[in-house]
């Protein structure tokens, strides 16, 4: 017993009241019941317990002071922010993965990644916020609709332990290939659309087009899909933004965004996939597992 607090002593005979819990605690009770493979079980558990422990002076707690207790117990207590969850997750492989990402150099060279962060404040010098990248790596691995949701659960998916260090490798090269293109003073640039959050997410896409959906793209091809990419007027002057992705309203020479985060992420997906050539090589992929599913 760790003395670095103090020791506990409770006695036998004393009147105690589980506050909290009793659902587990009486399912392990029923599983101990079952025998000695039930009690096993149990005796692998570890249950973290608050006391509350009342002064002598102060008396037994009374039914109201167990009632308000309970109260505060499950009804006071405030979610931990995602963004707060996420850095402290050590167990998420894709957070591990965006973590490891961030220590490449097109992130660690530019300012590298801010943590337990919503956004990026005015006077921060960060290229990206964790849960930004975040989505931008579950984008790259799983496609699109894994995003939205970061407890979603992928049915086959492509990051496992087994395939992490080749995922990193891919996205890194990904991102680098076109920050390389770019140039330093375009890549870094935090008011180009390609650092926004609905950027960073459509880019992180653009790699599961590429990887994982089945092209067979030859190294000439996505050397040219780096390129058109980097060649992209990412900066707000753009009226193709306006014109063409729908992102928002052209006004005194400069693009307003409107509309929410997930239709801005997917606008620019669609605006990449058609600059790229990508748009038409997934629809005639498509077209040709219809065709092949008729078929059979």
């Amino acid at each position: 017993m760790s003395k670095a607090i103090g020791n506990l002593e409770i006695d036998e005979e004393g009147i105690r009241i589980l506050l909290d819990g009793l659902g587990r605690l009486s399912g392990a009770l029923d599983l101990a019941e079952e025998g000695p493979e039930g009690m096993k079980l149990v005796n692998q558990f570890v249950f973290p317990v608050t006391f509350y422990t009342p002064t002598v002076e102060a008396g037994p707690l009374s039914v109201e002071d167990l009632g308000q207790l309970f109260m505060d117990f499950n009804f006071r207590v405030n979610p931990v922010p995602a963004r707060l969850a996420i850095a402290l997750d050590q167990s998420d492989i894709y957070i591990s993965l965006a973590n490891k990402l961030a220590k490449e150099p097109f992130i660690a060279d530019n300012g590298g990644m801010e943590m337990k962060t919503k956004s990026l404040g005015k006077k921060s010098t960060a290229l990206v916020v964790q849960s930004v990248l975040l989505r931008a790596v579950r984008g790259a691995c799983e496609g699109r609709d894994f995003q939205e949701a970061n407890l979603s659960m992928a049915a086959d998916p492509n990051l496992t332990n087994d395939t992490f260090d080749q995922e990193l490798e891919s996205i890194a090269e990904f991102f680098t290939e076109i920050a390389q293109r770019m140039g330093h003073d375009r890549w870094k640039n935090r008011e180009s659309l390609h650092l926004t959050a609905p950027g960073w997410q459509a880019l992180g896409v653009i790699h599961h087009d590429i990887n994982h959906s089945g092209l067979d793209l030859s190294d000439a091809q996505r050397s040219s899909i780096y390129n058109v990419i980097a060649g992209i007027d990412w900066s707000r002057k753009n009226q193709e933004w306006a014109d063409e992705a729908k992102l928002g309203l052209f006004q005194n020479g400069e693009l307003v965004i409107l509309g929410a985060g997930r239709n801005n992420t997917q606008a620019i997906i669609t605006y990449v996939r058609q600059k790229t050539g990508l748009a038409a090589k997934l629809e005639s992929l498509s077209n040709a597992s219809k065709d092949s599913l008729a078929a059979a």
